[in-house]
């Protein structure tokens, strides 16, 4: 098979002048280069973050732990509080005296609900009544006051049933009076009768 020769024309002497394959564009250092800085840039960057993720995240369980403990600290009663004090625990004699008088009530005294008549034997108006207010004052509720008739007694006295003289001894303290005569007949419905006379203070 034979080859056919082609007449030489401008092309092909303009290609005996430059070297082949100089029409390619030689290759871009930077496409070399590049992905060297890249790997030099992020990793330093994602080491950073790690880090930083891993310092959070412990810092967060610290908090929590020191969270619990104010928790468990303030939910746990202290010592001092739960130990009563040994002046709680051992009341003083006074105490339990004053104790003793307010379930038992005052040695002596005769029931609030003790019916007591107090009668003026005098010319003071209204002297009876301020004895029935003191004893109001104490808490005795039927107490009543009226004019003094048919009494020969001329000293303030305390009348009282058999049994009672603590209990007109206490009155007595109460109003002021030291006379007390022991006479259920003159006595009535009363429990105790105050005859009120002229040496009544």
């Amino acid at each position: 098979m034979s080859s056919h020769q082609y007449p030489e024309d401008e092309f092909d002497q303009a290609g005996k002048d430059s070297p082949v394959g100089v029409h390619r564009q030689k290759p871009s250092q930077w496409k070399m280069v590049l992905p060297f800085i890249l790997v030099l840039i992020i990793v330093p960057i994602l080491a950073w973050l790690g880090v930083s993720l891993i310092a959070g995240n412990s810092n967060n369980s610290d908090n929590a732990g020191t969270t619990e403990t104010t928790v468990t600290s303030a939910t746990e009663p202290s010592e001092e509080a739960t130990e009563p004090t040994t002046e709680a625990e051992e009341p003083t004699e006074q105490e339990t005296e004053t104790e003793a008088s307010e379930s038992e009530g005052t040695p002596g005294a005769p029931s609030t609900e003790s019916a007591i008549e107090v009668l003026n034997g005098t010319d003071v108006n209204g002297l009876a009544a301020g004895v029935v207010g003191t004893l109001q004052g104490e808490g005795y509720q039927y107490v009543s006051a009226a004019n003094a008739s048919g009494w020969v007694t001329e000293a303030t006295t305390i009348y009282y049933a058999p049994g009672n003289l603590e209990g007109a001894q206490y009155l007595g303290q109460l109003v002021g009076i030291n006379n007390f005569v022991e006479n259920a007949d003159v006595l009535g419905n009363s429990d105790f009768i105050i005859i009120l006379k002229g040496d009544y203070q």
